[in-house]
């Protein structure tokens, strides 16, 4: 009576694969850490974790220009759903690479003006006390 199919998702070590992309396009933790705007040392996290925030694999797909969603489909199952374009051979073109890349520096550039604003603030508040020590 039930002729809904059944969904099997493929269990992944996310951290494994994006590893495996990075090998692929011979990129170093640092430069993977500035693509998706964090530090070297976060990227051993992310490498070590079997799962990850949606939102944070979008902007590594965007980055390493690869679908790490169409890993959880199933080979055997219907993959409409999925996105047929994720051959690590065959990455998109110079044109979608570009709009990648515009991305990811926009995305580092701000956390950058971000970064900015934070120690100037701190600087501020550093100065404030050193005034009120130099006062006394």
């Amino acid at each position: 009576l039930n002729n809904t199919k059944q969904i099997k998702i493929n269990p992944i070590h996310i951290g494994k694969e994006i590893e495996s992309r990075m090998h692929y396009l011979r990129l170093s933790k640092s430069e993977f850490g500035r693509k998706i705007g964090i530090p070297q040392q976060n990227v051993n996290r992310i490498l070590g974790k079997e799962s990850i925030d949606t939102d944070k694999l979008v902007r590594i797909s965007e980055a390493l220009n690869y679908n790490f969603f169409a890993l959880f489909c199933n080979d055997e199952s219907d993959t409409s759903s999925c996105s047929e374009d994720t051959d690590v051979q065959h990455p998109t073109g110079t044109a979608d690479l570009a709009a990648i890349e515009k991305k990811a520096l926009i995305r580092q550039l701000t956390s950058a003006n971000e970064m900015i604003a934070e120690k100037e603030r701190t600087i501020k508040i550093l100065m404030s006390q050193l005034k009120i020590d130099v006062d006394k």
